[in-house]
């Protein structure tokens, strides 16, 4: 009788809702929310959330329940600017860890279903946090819409697709606002190296490619943009390309690399953009491309002295290094001066696979 009386009861407000939802849904689809097995005071939650202005913390388990949702939207407001990248910090109670996901409205179409709208935050363990970084890309639309963060236990990661799911094992929803802003200003950046990447047999004629992109609300009038390798003579061109905003190009070099001895190269670059109001975006850095010689003689040897052979490492922890061997047990070389060592100053890494 129990189950019955249960049932008819479930059914009865079941029956409302759909009526409620009849009568008011023409207007505006409504943020869907997925469900969990267990409610978020078995310590599964999201504990503090730090964006974009919005710092709160120590929230427990908010409204614990089907969803174990929790809306902050009355509370906390984020302001973004297109374009422009933030950190965004969030941590789990101190027993269990929880994989993190973030998803913004960009379109404002009341769901979270398109692409660009889901950012992967990443997993911690209880009483840790995790950051990553969130952007609005250019086509998002200004305004306020709102801002998902989604948790769940183990570090299993949450997709896209989990943010409407049912039967979830254990976690939390809250949800905030985005007040999102149009990008000002003229603001130029290099975003990276296309092209010359690690090979074998390299030239002296590799071609030289950097991306460009116009992150600023202003159209780029034309630009400079220079290259260097190790740190030698920058080689710069300026080209009148008008970039439009919120718009990208490949900028190709006249001038080539000369890449023809097996060696590692380390690149640089540098954009220069009149009126540009953000240089901490105009450089990169060390981008390194490998020349690996091509062997056409057997036997091979190879000392390691001149240079480190064109080898390159891999694999997990992997402590492998080029260079004068300092260590406890190898402090020497087999000719002098330099090797292949798994660390040079000392032992290998704990479970390293490399």
């Amino acid at each position: 009788m129990r189950k019955k009386f249960t049932f008819k009861t479930h059914f009865a407000v079941f029956a409302w809702l759909c009526c409620a939802l009849l009568t008011t849904g023409s207007a505006m689809a409504q943020y869907c929310l997925p469900t969990y097995l267990n409610p978020c005071t078995t310590d599964d939650y999201i504990n503090s959330v730090n964006f974009a202005g919005i710092v709160n913390n120590v929230t427990g388990c908010g409204n614990p329940g089907a969803s174990n949702y929790t809306n902050y939207t009355g509370a906390f407001t984020a302001n973004i600017t297109i374009n422009t990248s933030y950190p965004i910090t969030v941590s789990p109670g101190p027993t269990w860890g929880q994989y993190f996901v973030a998803l913004i409205d960009f379109n404002h179409d009341n769901d979270f279903a398109d692409v660009g709208e889901f950012f992967d935050i990443g997993y911690s363990l209880g009483g840790g946090s995790v950051t990553n970084n969130i952007t609005a890309p250019c086509g998002a639309l200004t305004g306020i819409t709102r801002l998902r963060i989604m948790c769940r236990y183990a570090n299993t990661p949450l997709t896209q697709a989990d943010v409407c799911a049912s039967g979830l094992s254990f976690g939390e929803v809250e949800e905030y606002n985005v007040n999102i802003s149009p990008p000002a200003g003229t603001d130029g950046a290099l975003t990276r190296f296309v092209s010359p990447v690690t090979a074998c047999g390299m030239t002296a004629s590799e071609i030289v490619r950097v991306k460009i992109k116009n992150v600023g609300g202003s159209a780029i009038n034309g630009y400079t943009v220079c290259y260097s390798v190790n740190n030698g003579v920058p080689i710069c061109e300026t080209v009148a390309t008008v970039i439009p905003a919120c718009d990208s190009l490949t900028h190709t070099f006249a001038t080539p690399a000369n890449l023809s001895v097996a060696a590692q190269y380390d690149f640089d670059a540098t954009l220069t953009v009149a009126g540009d109001g953000n240089a901490s975006n105009n450089a990169i850095t060390n981008t390194y491309v490998d020349n690996i010689p091509v062997i056409g003689t057997l036997p091979y040897s190879q000392n390691f002295d001149a240079g480190n052979g064109g080898w390159t490492t891999s694999g997990v922890s992997s402590s492998w290094a080029w260079g004068v061997p300092t260590g406890t047990f190898i402090n020497h070389s087999a000719s002098p001066t330099k090797a292949w060592v798994t660390n040079l100053a000392g032992p290998y890494n704990l479970d390293e696979l490399s």
